[in-house]
């Protein structure tokens, strides 16, 4: 029987974009979630552990389970918000504040803020959400920002403004907007909530009206290399948002240290799905980002990898999206393309078909499952035991080999476009792996012999050709096979065959026999010898390492023809 085991399939959820949230500039910031209940239920605490696998047997005896997809989670407890920081750690950091109303900066009105990233002295990458007013989904003009740099604390007094409150060692830039780029794939859900699907390519770049100065608060950050989304470590998030869900900001810039989770598994269970190519997840134990994060930047050595999205919610073992700046369809648009290439999208429904018993040489199958965008497939087969990666490449199949006995088989795929790289969830672990029974003790050498004649019959004075054949029947080579044959005194030697002539007999050698060994001689019969049945020859077999064997080969002596003359019988 074989079985087929398979990932979660995905369910599409209802997320919240607007992290940034819109304030009045005389009141303090709105407390709207960054993602919504599904059905009036939550991620749960454990965001990003699956749910038990699900097994079904059809009628055929196929067995289908479902990806039990846990997640990597560090102890280190935080605070939403984390740790409060100076701008000198996270130079590239920026807040901006925009005009919902379509006003220049500087009138009253309601404004929302964001967080964003300095990619050069002219332009900042943040997210596509914060350039669109939320209320009617009208983008926002380019006269309505403001972008402040090098500063560690804003002014959170209710009625003050939330303007820069520059602390000391703090160099403020200020800075209006001459253009806005939006990524042309963001959905733009109308109230800023929507499901992943809309919110993906959350991405947006910011021309400055003039340069800024770079000094120790004000730096670039470079842009992570393309590739897959970061599956593992640590990554830093910074921005000036809530610390609490339905709190107010206090004004301080946080930093906070999150584990970079798998983003694959199902968005039922708080991945981002087939999406995981344009997204990098995050799971804290005891924060996340917040309101007024939006845009932010997520960094990992030193490099920008990903920008704040959204999230069902803010708050302890809550998972956070984030832009995914490595995969090219959102690098490419940030590096000025407006038309990149598109990454992969699907792969939830990835399959490995094996022995619901399988053993050493049996063949594993992986499926990719559906796929857009047209991508190619590298496989990777797993032990989920050990960890072990049992082969990693463009076959779909794997042979069981003598050393994954006891192993059990997973297996994920990769899929890459010039867009970007997504990846399954890895499908449930097939059984163990059985070890091959134990090789039969091979049997010891056994040596037999036989000896035919080329005739039956032969007259005396005539030749006779004979034939002898030695057979080891046994598993274990025979090792010094000495084979000699005594001839009848009836005869004599007319050919050897090679042999040698020793007291009378016929002997041949061989050091190593494994099968069969087969010598030729011939004999005459001699011209006197009596006529009647008789042995010519007699065959013995000897080894250093197993018992002798032997044979013999009679024949019939014929006389000689007599002729009859006039003058008498002659013979």
């Amino acid at each position: 029987m074989r079985i087929l085991l398979s990932a979660h399939i995905s369910v599409s959820r209802t997320f919240t974009c607007g992290i940034c949230g819109p304030v009045s500039h005389l009141t303090s910031p709105s407390t709207r979630r960054r993602g919504l209940p599904v059905a009036g239920v939550l991620v749960a605490a454990s965001a990003l552990a699956a749910l038990a696998p699900a097994g079904a047997t059809a009628a055929d005896g196929t067995t289908v389970l479902r990806a039990d997809q846990q997640s990597t989670t560090r102890s280190t407890p935080r605070i939403v918000g984390g740790d409060v920081a100076g701008i000198a750690s996270a130079p590239y950091q920026v807040r901006i504040r925009a005009k919902t109303d379509g006003q220049a900066w500087g009138t009253a009105g309601r404004f929302t803020s964001c967080g964003g990233a300095v990619l050069d002295a002219t332009h900042i990458v943040t997210a596509a959400h914060c350039t669109i007013n939320s209320d009617n989904n009208a983008e926002i003009a380019p006269v309505s920002y403001v972008v402040d740099t090098g500063f560690s604390r804003f002014d959170a007094t209710p009625g003050a403004g939330t303007d820069p409150a520059p602390q000391a060692g703090d160099t403020l830039q200020t800075r209006s907007v001459a253009a806005v780029r939006r990524h042309g794939g963001y959905g733009r859900p109308l109230g800023g909530s929507g499901s992943l699907e809309q919110l993906a390519d959350d991405a947006a770049v910011l021309t400055l009206a003039t340069p800024l100065t770079f000094d120790g608060n004000t730096q670039p950050i470079a842009l992570a290399d393309p590739g897959p989304a970061p599956s593992s470590g640590d990554a830093r998030v910074t921005g000036f948002g809530l610390q609490s869900d339905g709190g107010e900001a206090n004004g301080n810039l946080y930093s906070l240290l999150t584990p970079v989770v798998d983003p694959a598994i199902s968005q039922q269970n708080g991945g981002t799905g087939e999406l995981n190519a344009l997204y990098v997840t995050t799971l804290a134990p005891g924060g996340s980002t917040c309101q007024g994060d939006s845009g932010g930047p997520l960094v990992q050595n030193g490099r920008l990898i990903g920008i704040v999205s959204s999230g069902p919610k803010c708050g302890a073992n809550t998972p956070s999206y984030f832009t995914n700046v490595t995969a090219p369809e959102v690098r490419d648009f940030i590096l000025g393309n407006d038309t990149p290439a598109l990454a992969p999208r699907g792969g939830q429904n990835v399959s490995l078909s094996i022995s619901s018993s399988p053993k050493v040489n049996d063949v594993a199958t992986c499926a990719a499952g559906t796929w857009t965008n047209g991508p190619t497939f590298s496989y990777r087969f797993t032990d989920t035991k050990s960890g072990r990666i049992l082969a990693e490449g463009p076959s779909a199949t794997y042979k069981l080999k003598a050393a994954d006995a006891g192993a059990t088989i997973s297996c994920r795929v990769f899929a890459t476009t010039p867009g970007g790289v997504g990846v399954t969830p890895a499908t449930a672990a097939s059984n163990a792996v059985a070890a091959l029974p134990p090789a039969p003790k091979p049997d010891p050498a056994r040596l037999t012999t036989s000896i035919v004649s080329g005739s039956s019959k032969v007259k005396q004075g005539s030749r006779v050709s004979f034939r002898v054949t030695v057979r080891n029947t046994g598993d274990v080579t025979a090792r010094t096979v000495r084979t000699c044959v005594r001839v009848s005194s009836r005869f004599s030697i007319v050919s050897r065959g090679g042999a040698t002539l020793s007291g009378g007999r016929l002997c041949w050698t061989n050091s190593r026999l494994a099968s069969t060994t087969t010598k030729r001689f011939s004999l005459r019969a001699d011209r006197d010898a009596r006529a009647g049945r008789t042995t010519a020859a007699t065959v013995s077999v000897t080894s250093t390492s197993t018992r002798s064997a032997s044979a013999r080969r009679a024949v019939t002596i014929q006389r000689r023809a007599t002729a009859v003359s006039p003058g008498g019988v002659t013979g």
